[in-house]
């Protein structure tokens, strides 16, 4: 029979090559953040100056799609209704819908209840 071979651990790092690595690691993954006032200004100098997404995108080292997702969600619309796809105020929201429609059911129940007592 022959023997299995056995995974060996690898070999111990020094603390010093362990901080190297930690600090590449952090260095390389760490995803870029853009605040709101400086999404701002990009698309702002991207309106005045004429430039392209493409053109901005290059320049500011980021996605191209990423200024496209900023462009539709700073179109003057809340973030909620720029992902859903739809204008403000193209739909009512609940609270003030059911208010709107309370008037208009009370008139209906009215007019069935006459109806049925003239039977």
């Amino acid at each position: 029979m022959a023997k299995r071979k056995t995974k060996s651990k690898p070999a111990a790092r020094s603390k010093a090559a362990r901080s190297v690595s930690r600090k590449r690691a952090a260095r390389t993954s760490r995803s870029k953040r853009t605040s709101s006032s400086d999404r701002s200004k990009i698309l702002a100098e991207m309106k005045s100056a004429g430039l392209t997404v493409k053109q901005a995108a290059k320049k500011y080292g980021i996605s191209a799609w990423t200024i496209y997702g900023w462009r539709k969600t700073r179109a003057g619309r809340p973030t909620a209704a720029a992902k859903r796809g739809r204008p403000v105020g193209s739909r009512t929201s609940r609270g003030s819908l059911a208010e709107m429609l309370r008037p208009v059911i009370a008139e209906l129940v009215r007019e069935e209840l006459t109806r049925l007592a003239a039977r």
